[in-house]
């Protein structure tokens, strides 16, 4: 039984977020209307000025909103050339620590997973770019090479990434041990929870406070460090910084 690692990628591997990339190229193809982008740039701003600590959530909501609507006959192959066009430009933008560790753990013949809450469409390509083994994102209705407008078996992927995570364990009888999930928001707890090595990378609050609790490594990235963070008698102290 092979040993495996999973990873989340928007925000964990990738620098940034393949679904807003998705409905920026979305809305400049034509497909989302114009007017929606009024919206997305007010609450980016709001977010991009610290104006409140929610307000990173809003810009998301607004994305959501404006890309939604939309997916209803849009045709399959536009969020494919939209995905092949963002990767052409910004696939290897990645963060060091998480690629640095994924090239470690292939060399010890561990399993590589992508699971993402973006596009399916875009997660396959993303992840074949990084020689991940298995990959799954948010898959959609289609019928006649369009999207129905509704989700494939009801369900965000976000929702349910620990029961997804396990259900891929078990097809491809993978082993826990020694196993590890590196996550950056709370729709990743699901994942961190069930392995031996959890890692909360660049951790947004909601996360934080779960690796807090449980005491996760906590891993933070900025400019040219890492900073590991290890938990002691219930707080956080600097366990080893390095360079990339």
């Amino acid at each position: 039984m092979k040993k495996f690692a999973v990873f989340d990628i928007d925000g964990t591997l990738f620098r940034w977020q393949l679904f807003h990339e998705i409905v920026f190229e979305l809305i400049q193809e034509g497909h989302i209307p114009e007017s929606a982008k009024k919206s997305i740039d007010e609450k980016m701003q709001a977010w991009r000025n610290r104006a409140h600590s929610q307000s990173f959530k809003e810009y998301e909501m607004a994305l959501v909103n404006a890309f939604v609507p939309c997916m209803k006959g849009l045709k399959v192959g536009e969020i494919e050339k939209a995905a092949d066009k963002i990767l052409k430009k910004s696939g290897n933008e990645v963060y060091a620590y998480t690629r640095n560790l994924i090239e470690e753990l292939r060399k010890q013949d561990y399993t590589l997973i992508a699971i993402s809450g973006s596009q399916d469409e875009i997660v396959q390509r993303f992840a074949a770019l990084w020689h991940f083994d298995i990959a799954i994102g948010q898959q959609h209705d289609i019928e006649d090479e369009q999207y129905t407008g509704t989700l494939t078996g009801g369900k965000l992927l976000v929702e349910q990434k620990g029961a997804v995570l396990k259900e891929i364990v078990g097809n491809h009888t993978l082993s826990w041990e020694d196993s590890f999930a590196v996550g950056d928001s709370l729709s990743d707890a699901g994942m961190l929870e069930l392995v031996t090595n959890p890692i909360a990378f660049n951790p947004n609050d909601l996360l934080f406070d779960i690796a807090k609790k449980e005491g996760w490594k906590v891993v933070i990235e900025r400019k040219n460090m890492t900073y590991e963070l290890e938990s002691r008698d219930g707080t956080y102290l600097l366990a080893n910084a390095s360079t990339w």
